[in-house]
């Protein structure tokens, strides 16, 4: 369940890659606590420079990340892959599969 107001970048909280919209922006919570910023309209291409490396934004399934400058885009697979495996394409990605979470990092999968 999302805050009622959005909150403060940093704060605590609990369901990793859990996303929250607050009009124009939106706030997902990363595993170091909630990050907020403004996402586009539409879904994010091109340069997200300036937004810190930090952003992500949900346009339905599909979850857009600012890496290195560019915006990111890719969807969840359908079930949890397995630990190191390869994820290209995805880098930044975070999806929950019932109590575990796996990003994608660095080009692998990481199911803890």
């Amino acid at each position: 369940m999302c805050p009622a107001t959005a909150p403060a970048s940093g704060a605590t909280c609990s369901t990793v890659s859990q996303n929250c919209a607050y009009g124009t922006d939106q706030c997902t919570c990363r595993p170091n606590g909630w990050h907020c910023n403004a996402c586009p309209a539409a879904q994010a291409t091109g340069s997200c420079q300036g937004l810190g490396g930090q952003a992500m934004c949900f346009y339905g399934g599909t979850q857009c990340d600012c890496i290195a400058n560019q915006w990111n885009c890719s969807m969840c697979p359908a079930t949890a892959p397995m630990n190191a495996t390869a994820c290209a394409g995805s880098e930044g990605l975070i999806c929950n599969f019932g109590a575990n979470v796996c990003a994608c990092t660095q080009g692998n999968w990481l199911c803890p």
